[in-house]
C-alpha cells in the first residue's frame, strides 16, 4: 500500500467513525424505544384518558400528563427536562397556567392536544389510532 491509499483508508474509517458517533448521540437525545407491548399499553391508556376528557376535563389533562412522563421514564428520558419532547414541555406550561375549577375547559383541551402530540411522537399516531377503534368480536 503506499501513501495515498493509507490516507484515503483513514479518511474513509475515520467518516465511518464520525457517522458512528453520531447515530450514537442521536440515539441518546431520542431516549430508548419502547416495546411494541409497551407502545399498546400507553395507547389502550392513552384511549382512557381521552374518553374521561368528556366528564372530567382536569383529571384527564392531569393524567395525560403523568402517562407521558412515565413513557419518558421508560425511554429513559424524564429526569432530563431538556430532552422532554417540546409538545409535552408545552403542554406543561399550559397545564400549570390553567387554574382548576375556574372553567378551563379550552386550556385543558389545549394541554391535552400538546399532550397527544408528545404520545404520538413515542408511541406512533397509529398504534394510538388503532387502540381508540372497537375491536371486532370473532
Amino acid at each position: 500500500m503506499n501513501n495515498s491509499q493509507i490516507l484515503a483508508l483513514l479518511i474513509v474509517i475515520g467518516a465511518v467513525l464520525l457517522l458512528a458517533l453520531i447515530v450514537a448521540v442521536a440515539q441518546r437525545r431520542r431516549g430508548r424505544a419502547l416495546s411494541r407491548a409497551a407502545r399498546r399499553q400507553y395507547a389502550e391508556s392513552w384511549r382512557v384518558l381521552e374518553a374521561r376528557f368528556v366528564d372530567e376535563p382536569d383529571a384527564a389533562v392531569r393524567g395525560a400528563d403523568d402517562l407521558v412522563m412515565a413513557a419518558l421514564r421508560d425511554r429513559g428520558l424524564g429526569n432530563d427536562e431538556a430532552r422532554w419532547p417540546k409538545a409535552f414541555r408545552q403542554g406543561r406550561q399550559v397545564l400549570a397556567e390553567a387554574n382548576p375549577g375556574e372553567g378551563n375547559t379550552e386550556r385543558l383541551r389545549v394541554a391535552m392536544l400538546h399532550f397527544r402530540t408528545a404520545m404520538d411522537d413515542m408511541i406512533g399516531e397509529r398504534e394510538r389510532k388503532s387502540a381508540a377503534m372497537p375491536q371486532r368480536a370473532a
